[in-house]
């Protein structure tokens, strides 16, 4: 049996890596939360390199902790967004907590926008349906209720 390896996986990291690095100094954008299907430029060295997907496997590799501890550090220097969720909830408790500090309460009308347009009405609601789903579904475990999931209707 021959095994022929197209691209060696420390080849296609060192890729990563660079392109990741120029992107992130040269976009000033969010350092690692690049669309899924971004790539890089045409007039780049490393033309056409799929800066969306790499990032995402980089996440994948890390979860279960295959990712190499060197790695790690590269990318948690180049600002590495390891969860999407925890962002998005931390930038949601920021936009509640100044709409709160300006309202005095944290209970927005429905249409209720925020610090640079962060939909804070929308935020506060799905918080409290998660926290609402969280004790019923407590309450079912204990019951030995099935627990229904939350996209059921």
């Amino acid at each position: 049996m021959k095994l022929r390896v197209i691209e060696p996986e420390n080849s296609f990291w060192r890729r990563g890596i660079q392109a990741t690095t120029r992107y992130v100094k040269e976009t000033g954008a969010v350092p690692l939360r690049m669309p899924y299907g971004c790539f890089t430029p045409d007039d780049w060295a490393l033309a056409g390199f799929p800066l969306g997907t790499w990032p995402a496997d980089q996440r994948r590799f890390h979860k279960p902790r295959h990712l190499d501890a060197g790695r790690v550090k590269q990318l948690d220097g180049l600002g590495m967004v390891w969860s999407h969720q925890d962002v998005a909830f931390e930038e949601g408790l920021a936009a509640a907590g100044a709409w709160a500090k300006v309202h005095g309460h944290l209970l927005p009308p429905a249409t209720a926008i925020g610090e640079h347009g962060y939909p804070v009405a929308t935020w506060a609601k799905n918080q409290r349906f998660a926290a609402r789903t969280t004790e019923q579904n407590a309450q079912r475990r204990e019951a030995g209720l099935p627990v229904e999931p939350a996209w059921a209707p």
